[in-house]
């Protein structure tokens, strides 16, 4: 889980290493529990170790096992599984964590036998079975589908209660702890996913305090040398850039990155150029598909020195029916609208409709609001002069 994302040679180095190492461990541990590497052949220690792990689920849930082979098999694929997920290598959930939670599984069902609470060891099958299902719950927080799937693969509607409860026991279980795989991993390649329900840390903070206050804006006949250089821009690589009116400031709309591309890309061809005090060309060429062969480098490479003196009405292609929140808003509010309508910009206007910032989902994540409250806390005691109370919040 280190190096989850490109890390060059570092990535290529790790898997190397893993590979080795697992495959050392999957030869070595049947040859020493069986005194010799031909007595593991035609073994069921050949099926568990050295066949896929697809064939060693079914031998789990099929055949005789030793409580050794079930202790020793769930504690070694434990600690490869923690290893292996998450490396420079697809090593898959779904097949490892079935694997793990059978051998554990099956070595509860066997403990159970011994104990006398079961009348045949057959039954350690039964336990196998839900123990897998109980395994990929606790990893992926999958409940009901996982359930159904399952049991459909077994045609058997007779284990439907007892994997509903594993499953959700595992789930909270799990809850207890930390959040799921997926949620983990979402969160480490810094995905900006929002949660069905906003936090509590949402109820004492507004919209000032969290948006994006440096906006880059365009006026609404942009020079195309602006647009070139804004595009450009590495330093601010937005998606999205609110239209001002000049000189007042006043939000007219919004106009995405994309659009902008398009504009500048057919620009010349169908005149939507124009000199200062020309006329702008009509909307209605705008409307071919926006599906570039050329990178975004290669559409700004291409325009002219004498275009780039011209401009362009940004008014009829930009969005005016932008989605806008107040500055003093509820952040509360502003994550509902992200969830319910899947906005991708939300800029912040003033009481006189001019932008003051601008929110993403980025801006909405756990770890920026923490950020951000704590930021804003200390914005507030400095502006009052209360250093006292600063330090003591540090």
């Amino acid at each position: 889980m280190r190096f989850i994302g490109p890390t060059g040679w570092r990535r290529w180095f790790e898997v190397l290493v893993l590979t080795f190492v697992v495959s050392t461990i999957k030869f070595l541990v049947p040859v020493v529990l069986v005194d010799g590497v031909g007595n593991v052949f035609g073994s069921v220690k050949q099926t568990l170790w050295w066949s896929e792990q697809a064939e060693g689920v079914k031998a789990i849930f099929h055949q005789e096992m030793t409580v050794s082979d079930m202790a020793i098999l769930g504690t070694v694929q434990f600690f490869i599984a923690c290893w292996t997920y998450g490396a420079g290598v697809p090593s898959g959930l779904f097949l490892p964590s079935l694997y793990l939670g059978a051998a554990w599984g099956k070595l509860l069902g066997m403990g159970f036998y011994y104990a006398g609470m079961l009348n045949h060891i057959s039954d350690a099958d039964k336990y196998a079975f839900v123990g897998s299902a109980a395994a990929l719950s606790g990893l992926g927080r999958i409940t009901i589908s996982l359930s159904v799937i399952v049991m459909e693969c077994t045609i058997n509607n007779q284990f439907g209660v007892p994997l509903f409860l594993a499953t959700m026991l595992a789930k909270w279980v799990g809850q207890l702890f930390n959040e799921g795989i997926y949620d983990l991993h979402l969160e480490l390649k810094h995905v900006p996913l929002l949660e069905p329900m906003g936090g509590k840390e949402l109820l004492d903070l507004r919209a000032m305090d969290i948006m994006a206050r440096e906006v880059k804006t365009l006026p609404a006949c942009a020079p195309v040398k602006q647009l070139v250089g804004l595009l450009q821009d590495e330093s601010h690589n937005h998606h999205g850039f609110p239209v001002i009116d000049m000189p007042s400031g006043v939000f007219l709309g919004l106009i995405r990155r994309s659009e902008l591309l398009h504009i500048l890309e057919r620009g010349k061809k169908f005149a939507f150029y124009a000199n200062r005090q020309g006329t702008f060309g009509a909307r209605e060429d705008l409307v071919h598909p926006m599906v570039y062969k050329l990178s975004p480098d290669e559409i700004l490479n291409q325009i002219s020195e004498e275009d780039l003196d011209k401009q362009v009405n940004l008014i009829p292609y930009m969005n005016r029916a932008a989605y806008t929140v107040p500055h003093k808003a509820s952040v509360l509010r502003c994550f509902a609208i992200f969830r319910s309508i899947g906005l991708r910009h939300l800029p912040v206007l003033d009481e006189q409709s001019r932008i003051r910032g601008m929110i993403t989902r980025k801006d909405l994540l756990l770890e920026h609001l923490h950020e951000k409250k704590w930021l804003g806390r200390m914005r507030g005691l400095h502006g009052n002069g209360c250093w006292k109370a600063s330090l003591d919040v540090l």
